[in-house]
């Protein structure tokens, strides 16, 4: 960008990208595709200069005038040369810097995004930077539908269900369900099945009280048909749009149990869609054999941990000297919330430690700030008991804080992070 004199979102992000501590060491564990060179710390930074540029010199220390401002270009001129250069050994495009457009910066935003974060460092076993490459010369890239594609496809080849782009669209679906806004629908939330060979998705479990729930739909079943369309290698997000609609409209889905062949008997059901205004939070007081507060916790959402907190706080109120955590069929939602209700109940301790693909680890710990850290605790669970409701379960088991009584859980066994492009 700086080569051809570009300024402007475009310039500036392509130097952002270059001059970006963490890009370099990042490619400083890689060395091996060439980007070292250039340190982000000074020590190649003259090596690099003079084996690049060795015909330019700095002139003695009296010129004319003119030779002086000759200079004076010429030295910035080399400074947006640098710039350009530094730009495209960073990002390993094998085009010219100048020619890094708007579109080509958002594909790499995401396939960045993958390089530093995923959780197979050998990306299904091929070379990430070969892949990116293959893509940018694949693919042109002038609109947006363009760049989407082509990140869809280069995620593709991870044969990874749970890494996919979200468009706007796609991206404000999630984002509002996890703030808990109301929707019509038929309360089933889905997965992908554990086994590949397994056609369809999963119900993970069904919200109590909504059509699905009260039509004998169960978790674990197997959901293969929504309204005469297959769902085998149906994304979860299409899936999501089929099922939730216009309150009182109709929609028919066909559902097998696991684990049965394809050609076992299949139940269709016909359901009419609903206002699902889900209640992540509700609790009562019980006056069992000692004074009990019971909370449900349907899912977690933006202030989930907020509201078990006041939860708590009431039932300690009301008398209660033990409490049951009910969080059977909750299929998770926002991690971050999931480990904040740890820290309502746990003053100390690792609630959980996540490794990413290079070994570094990001612990979460409790912060000595919880509403009630001694008293007994009993989690519930069942096999709908999914992602960031494991986490929270597994937190409290493993640190003693808690007994947990049940069925076995989901077990999803990962996490996914939106990352915002």
């Amino acid at each position: 960008a700086g080569e051809s004199g570009e300024s402007g979102e475009s310039g500036k992000r392509a130097r952002e990208l270059a001059m970006s501590p963490r890009c370099v060491l990042n490619c400083s564990s890689a060395p091996r595709h060439g980007v070292c060179h250039l340190s982000a710390h000074g020590r190649d930074r003259r090596s690099a200069r003079t084996g690049r540029c060795s015909s330019l010199r700095r002139p003695s220390s009296v010129v004319p005038a003119e030779d002086a401002l000759s200079w004076l270009k010429l030295k910035e001129g080399w400074k947006k040369l640098s710039v350009a250069a530094l730009a495209a050994l960073a990002v390993s495009v094998p085009l010219r810097a100048s020619a890094v457009s708007e579109e080509n910066l958002l594909y790499l935003e995401a396939w960045r995004a993958v390089y530093q974060a995923y959780v197979d460092g050998t990306y299904n076993g091929q070379n990430w930077f070969k892949v990116k490459d293959r893509a940018l010369k694949s693919y042109q890239m002038n609109t947006r539908k363009d760049t989407y594609a082509a990140i869809e496809n280069t995620l593709s080849t991870l044969d990874d269900p749970y890494t996919k782009l979200l468009d706007p669209s796609k991206y404000a679906f999630i984002t509002g369900n996890k703030k808990g806004n109301s929707i019509s629908g038929v309360g089933i939330e889905i997965a992908y099945p554990k086994d590949k060979a397994t056609e369809g998705l999963l119900v993970v479990n069904t919200q109590p009280g909504s059509p699905a729930d009260r039509s004998g739909v169960k978790s674990n079943q197997v959901l293969l048909q929504i309204d005469e369309k297959s769902t085998s290698g149906m994304s979860l997000y299409e899936a999501a749009a089929l099922l939730k609609g216009g309150e009182g409209t109709s929609v028919s889905i066909k559902i097998r149990e696991q684990g049965s062949s394809s050609t076992t008997t299949t139940t269709t059901y016909d359901l009419k869609r609903a206002p699902l205004s889900r209640t992540a939070v509700s609790s009562t007081f019980c006056s069992l054999d000692s004074p009990t507060g019971y909370i449900r916790l349907g899912s977690f959402s933006d202030q989930t941990d907020l509201e078990v907190r006041q939860a708590v706080k009431n039932l300690k109120s009301d008398g209660a000297s033990r409490y049951v955590l009910d969080m059977r069929n909750n299929g998770g939602g926002s991690f971050d919330a999931g480990v904040n209700v740890a820290r309502v109940f746990m003053n100390d301790g690792v609630i959980v430690n996540i490794a990413d693909s290079k070994g570094i680890k990001d612990y979460f710990e409790a912060k000595n700030a919880a509403e009630d850290a001694s008293s007994p605790l009993t989690v519930v669970v069942n096999g709908g008991t999914a992602s960031a409701a494991e986490v929270l379960a597994g937190a409290l088991k493993d640190n003693k804080r808690a007994t947990l009584v049940g069925e076995k859980t989901f077990g999803k066994g990962l996490i996914q992070t939106l990352v915002k492009l």
